[in-house]
Parts: structure tokens; sequence; C-alpha cells
């Protein structure tokens, strides 16, 4: 079964790589306008397999995910360039591989990443473009 799972999260890894285009999303400056932003970056390249921060039968939840209440340098090296092997959340494994969405402005990064630390796991405290500058 895990093999059909992981064949599975490739194929839907990788269909979604080939659709994701450059974001056009313009990330204004300003607390609640970053998270408008940072939502509407989720929405558009992450929601796909993570739903509302759930989870899906191949993408692990967000909510209780221990890489939200971390550095956020980690988190933006998932948002950009993607993570492959095995991912523990809530006792649950997940083996597969999640693709990087490089094309990202440092803005919208930063902005997709403050939006899902507030939304789940309650982190209010933004991160700065310049940790994902620095994370490319």
């Amino acid at each position: 079964m895990s093999v059909v799972l992981t064949t599975l999260f490739s194929i839907v890894s990788l269909a979604l790589l080939a659709a994701c285009s450059p974001n056009k999303t313009a990330i204004p400056s300003g607390g609640s306008d970053v998270i408008a932003s940072g939502k509407v970056v989720y929405d558009e390249s992450c929601a796909v397999c993570h739903y509302g921060g759930e989870g899906s039968p191949v993408a692990p939840p967000l909510r209780g995910s221990p890489i939200l209440v971390g550095d956020p340098g980690a988190l933006l090296r998932t948002i950009l360039h993607g993570q492959k092997g095995v991912s523990v959340v809530g006792g649950k494994k997940f083996n597969g591989i999640m693709p990087g969405v490089p094309s990202l402005s440092d803005a919208d990064a930063a902005a997709v990443a403050t939006y899902i630390r507030k939304e789940f796991a309650g982190i209010d405290q933004p991160v700065s473009p310049d940790v994902a500058a620095a994370q490319r």
C-alpha cells in the first residue's frame, strides 16, 4: 500500500510542479496585508495537497507540524526547495515528495510562511523576506 501512495504522491507532485507558474501575487507591506497575501499564495500553491491545513492522504497536516514552530528558515527551505522522505506529524508517517516552489518571490515565500505559521500554529511573528532570500 505504501508503494501505491508513494507513486500516487510522486505523480501528483510532478503534475503540480509542471502546473506551477511564476506567482504573480503582489505582497503589500503591513501585517494583515501580508497574512491576506500569504493566504492567496497558500491557496494557489499549497492547498491542493495540504487542503485547509488538515493534510491529505499524500501530504501531512500543517496543524501540529513541528516545522511550523521551529526555525522559519527551515520552513522556507521546504517551501522553496521542497522535501522528500519521511515526515512524521501527529504520530503518522508520510513518505513522499513535496515539490518546492522556487518561482515564489522572497516576499511571497515569506508571506506564505507567515500565514501558515499564524493560521496553523498560532505564531504571530512575521517572517521577513530576508529570511527567504537567505534560503535560496
